[in-house]
């Protein structure tokens, strides 16, 4: 079965492995679907269904002050492209 979102799994994993930014400074995971905002941290996992509405917020970091280059946050998402499902098919 596929989701609607075009993949051929239901969720997506994303694990935050570092961040160097403060909460207030943005970059948060938001699901619209329920209202859910996961507060930006390090060591840090989220489980959805891509099929609904997601998205995270700008993080707070000025092009002007040479931050742009930095890292200030890593991690790694699994999730599977939609063209490979139809290899499952």
């Amino acid at each position: 079965m596929h989701s609607k979102a075009g993949q051929p799994h239901d969720f997506i994993i994303s694990w935050t492995v570092a961040r160097s930014l403060t909460p207030e400074m943005g970059g948060h995971f938001y699901l619209s679907k329920y209202g859910v905002r996961v507060e930006g941290a390090p060591d840090t996992v989220v489980v959805w269904n891509p099929a609904y509405w997601h998205g995270t917020s700008l993080q707070e970091i000025s092009p002007l002050l040479g931050e742009v280059g930095e890292l200030h946050q890593s991690g790694l998402a699994i999730c599977t492209p939609a063209r490979f499902g139809a290899l499952l098919d």
